[in-house]
């Protein structure tokens, strides 16, 4: 009679329970439901604010007006490191010399480099539409011009720490152009003749044979293009100032990618801190639209810890212009799409 209490017992905080963990798997996966939901629109959002078109006038070319990419090289530790990043040829009213700017769609907003600017203003009339507000300094009313393309901004900011203090007049950078200078613009990246254009033209308006990406989203800040690791989908930022990188993600996926050695390199500059650099080899492949990638490096730095606290589905990390070498990109933003040529 005890034996059948105590198992009449037992039987009844069994059913309790298993009536209490269905309900705590369906709030589970209510809440899951609701993170695939909330995280997308969250994510949508900010990248709608950090969208910002600081170039309120553009006058293009009647025809495609390329700009010449030129690559720079550098060291990463002892190890050289080709196509590191790179540079356009500009003019800005009011300065005579020649200058460059670094092309990068990861930044946000275009800006100029204060202490080369320091130099400069000395000899150059573009002192004069310098102002400080809240202790930022500014460039109001900028006009550059970039191959037959002129683009005109009410203000720039100045930053102050950027720059180098002795100019090499035969190449002065001035600044960064960032995401801001093609926003419901068209932008090609013709990495097979290293030529850059920008246009209002629509892409499939282009004379490219082009292979539209299915899933990218280009129309905002920053640009999130579809990726496969091995049969894994994924996202990737694509950020052009990243060039030397097929793949780079925190260093706490670095780890889990394999068990292969992890080499330290250093350092990257990222805005005037320097970051060591973790490497790996891909054992699987990288396949973005048709294009597939063995033999791969991935890379961690702990620039992309953000990536932590999004599901690895939707983000793992970012890639730079290792993967389109001679390839052509074109990035239209006003139609939201992302098409390679081969």
């Amino acid at each position: 009679m005890e034996l059948s209490t105590g198992l009449g017992s037992l039987l009844l905080i069994i059913k309790i329970l298993h009536k209490k963990s269905r309900i705590l798997l369906f709030i589970l996966l209510a809440m899951l439901a609701l993170l695939a939901i909330a995280l997308p629109s969250y994510v949508n959002h900010w990248r709608q604010s950090s969208t910002i078109n600081t170039f309120e006038s553009f006058q293009a070319s009647p025809n495609l007006s390329f700009s010449k990419i030129i690559w720079k090289s550098d060291y990463l530790g002892d190890q050289l490191i080709e196509k590191i990043a790179f540079y356009i040829p500009i003019r800005m009213e009011g300065i005579e010399e020649k200058l460059y700017m670094q092309f990068d769609s990861g930044t946000q907003k275009t800006l100029l480099y204060g202490k080369t600017l320091n130099q400069l203003e000395k000899s150059t009339r573009f002192q004069e539409n310098i102002q400080e507000k809240n202790g930022r300094r500014f460039a109001s009313s900028v006009q550059l011009q970039m191959a037959d393309n002129r683009f005109e901004a009410s203000e720039i900011r100045i930053a102050s720490t950027l720059g180098e203090d002795t100019l090499d007049t035969s190449f002065i950078v001035i600044g960064t152009m960032g995401f801001d200078a093609f926003v419901d613009r068209t932008l090609i990246l013709d990495f097979k003749n290293d030529q850059l254009a920008i246009t209002d033209q629509a892409s499939s308006d282009l004379e490219f044979n082009l292979e539209k990406i299915r899933g990218a989203s280009v129309n905002k800040f920053p640009l999130l293009i579809p990726a496969k690791i091995g049969t894994k989908k994924t996202k990737l930022f694509y950020d052009t100032g990243s060039s030397m990188f097929s793949i780079i993600t925190s260093n706490k996926r670095l780890k889990k990618v394999n068990k292969h050695q992890t080499d330290t390199l250093c350092c990257i500059s990222n805005w005037g801190r320097q970051l060591p650099v973790h490497k790996k080899l891909l054992d699987k492949e990288i396949q973005i639209g048709k294009q597939v990638f063995s033999h791969a490096s991935i890379y961690g730095c702990e620039v992309l810890d953000m990536v932590n606290y999004v599901p690895s589905w939707y983000l793992y990390g970012m890639t730079g212009n290792r993967l389109f070498d001679q390839t052509i990109v074109v990035i239209d933003t006003k139609n939201n799409s992302f098409s390679l040529e081969y």
